[in-house]
């Protein structure tokens, strides 16, 4: 499985150099608190039931959590159903809070 540090995700997403869209696996409630403006919620609660629908099988992704191990188990999930485009986004995501990447409104699915 891909892994990046997130202070190298964070740097990627202030240079807008990559066009992947970015999935946050944290609960809802977690979600609704605060997360990036381009993040979608696909909560990894939701993962057993295995529908990824949300998914487009085109495109790439950034998955993140609060510090990398929810994303890492979703992450072993997805390439167990054959989902490979994704990059596991792997640290703290208080990092994220301080770079001011953030937008308050919550985008679920």
């Amino acid at each position: 499985i891909e892994s990046i540090k997130m202070s190298e995700f964070i740097d990627i997403e202030r240079a807008g150099l990559d066009m992947k869209k970015v999935i946050d696996v944290r609960k809802p409630t977690e979600f609704e608190t605060t997360h990036l403006d381009d993040a979608i919620n696909l909560p990894l609660d939701d993962f057993p039931n295995g529908d990824f629908s949300a998914m487009n099988v085109g495109e790439a992704y950034y998955m993140h959590c609060r510090s990398g191990f929810r994303s890492t188990i979703a992450s072993s999930i997805l390439k167990k159903h054959g989902k490979g485009n994704f990059i596991n986004v792997i640290g703290d995501f208080d990092e994220i809070k301080e770079s001011g990447l953030l937008f308050l409104e919550p985008v679920l699915l």
